[in-house]
């Protein structure tokens, strides 16, 4: 389907030239174009008393390009031998005009636009130029401004401007007084400046000339190039994917709340908005976020992790491997209600951090029994000198016989609370690595110990 396009001749506005219609002057707007398209274009001239016969022009050009553009790299030739920069001089060419045409005067009237004035009476001879080599591609065009006969001079006017990206001249008639003709938008002009852009900006232009030789520029409009999505020798097809499993659209339709029956790992950060269950070994090697409740039935191997809501364990071990195990209330507390860790393996710099304070509720609290807990914030857990409570009396913090508890800071302890030493006999309390301030209960003896000066005394 041809693109009909109504050019006002009276604009005084080349941009807004294109109008709706032969009787709506109101300003069309000019279409994008894509690269590679071929644009089947009915063009119609129009004025205040309508509609006109552009038939009647002797040439009709349409092109797209860039406005008074130039080339901005290469050389050209003249006469084989005689050889220009893009950007040379009037100086310049003067001197190779002298020595391949005849004595002249050349002027620099605009950048890449000379007057040649020739110094003898007569007509010279335009020598073959050849402007292969300019970048982008350009032609060097030189027109007689005075043809020279036997009284006077020849002038020429040297001009160097780049080509345009698309063009056409050839155009039939057709009916309402307008022409037809083909723009081919598959050229290498087009290519270049889209280059590996997805989008370039250009002008489109529309030039009339009349039977006398006149030539009129009636629209100048800017317009944007696009990129092809469709190469033009592009005949195949694009392969689809297999359909998805029935039990991988469950999956995905499971979320915001999925659930992991098998094995599952996870090699980077990863977030989890609302409940998740692994009803498997599940393992975080980056760091985890868990907004709603989790569920982690089989072991469990987290390298960093951060809880905003309750954590059950059902069976097996929840490990932390050099990250922080975070359980974080909305004021900002770690808070663990009720929540069992059994044979936790808290190794290699893993680090219970709390950022305000610890709250162990529940009738069970927090039952850590393979580990050796340190307060000291280089090891297993650090409580950056705040407090481990138990709020409501009846949580319990219970370590193992042979943990060793060490704090940076103060222990305080509450209300309803205690502190219960291990009972070891008096073998193994001689087993131990004793240190000054070490405290045990004697099961043998039935007397609280410790270790002052380098040797056990009864305490009491």
């Amino acid at each position: 389907m041809a693109r009909s396009l109504y050019i006002n001749l009276d604009a005084t506005n080349l941009r807004a030239a294109s109008v709706r219609s032969a009787t709506d002057f109101r300003s069309a707007i000019f279409t994008q174009l894509v690269a590679g398209d071929s644009i089947d274009l009915n063009l119609y001239a129009v004025n205040s008393s309508g509609l006109q016969n552009i038939q009647s022009y002797s040439s009709v050009r349409v092109a797209v390009g860039g406005s008074d553009a130039r080339p901005n790299a290469g050389t050209y030739t003249i006469d084989t031998s005689n050889t220009l920069n893009y950007n040379h001089s009037a100086s310049e060419l003067e001197a190779i005009i002298d020595s391949a045409v005849a004595d002249a005067t050349v002027t620099e009237l605009a950048p890449f636009v000379f007057k040649i004035q020739f110094a003898a009476n007569g007509t010279q001879t335009i020598p073959t130029i050849d402007q292969r080599l300019l970048s982008p591609r350009s032609t060097v065009d030189v027109a007689r401004m005075i043809t020279g006969d036997s009284s006077t001079p020849e002038t020429w006017l040297w001009r160097i401007y780049r080509n345009p990206l698309a063009f056409t001249s050839t155009f039939s008639n057709i009916s309402g007084s307008g022409i037809n003709g083909t723009l081919d938008l598959n050229t290498s002009g087009i290519y270049d400046l889209l280059a590996t852009e997805q989008t370039a900006t250009s002008f489109f232009e529309i030039e009339l000339t009349s039977s006398s030789g006149n030539i009129t520029t009636v629209l100048q409009a800017p317009v944007t190039i696009l990129g092809e999505v469709i190469g033009q020798s592009f005949n195949g097809t694009v392969p689809t994917p297999p359909g998805m499993p029935p039990s991988a659209s469950a999956f995905l339709e499971a979320f915001p709340d999925p659930t992991f029956s098998g094995e599952v790992s996870f090699d980077d950060q990863v977030e989890f908005g609302e409940t998740a269950t692994f009803g498997a070994d599940a393992q975080f090697d980056g760091d985890a976020q868990f907004e709603g409740t989790t569920n982690l039935i089989g072991s469990t191997t987290i390298d960093g992790a951060e809880f905003t809501d309750n954590v059950t364990i059902t069976s097996s071990y929840l490990e932390f491997d050099g990250g922080q195990l975070q359980f974080v209330d909305d004021d900002g507390n770690i808070v663990m209600s009720g929540g069992d860790i059994t044979g936790a393996n808290i190794a290699s710099g893993g680090v219970l951090k709390a950022s305000a304070h610890v709250e162990v509720g529940g009738s069970t609290g927090i039952v850590i029994d393979a580990a050796e807990i340190q307060y000291d914030g280089e090891t297993a857990i650090d409580l950056d000198g705040r407090e481990l409570r138990n709020n409501n009396g009846d949580g319990v913090v219970i370590f193992g016989s042979s943990d060793q508890v060490e704090f940076a800071t103060n222990l305080k302890m509450v209300a309803n609370s205690f502190v219960q030493f291990g009972a070891v006999t008096t073998t193994q309390r001689d087993a131990l690595t004793a240190v000054n301030g070490m405290v045990i209960y004697n099961s043998t003896l039935n007397k609280f110990q410790g270790y002052e000066n380098g040797a056990w005394v009864n305490l009491i």
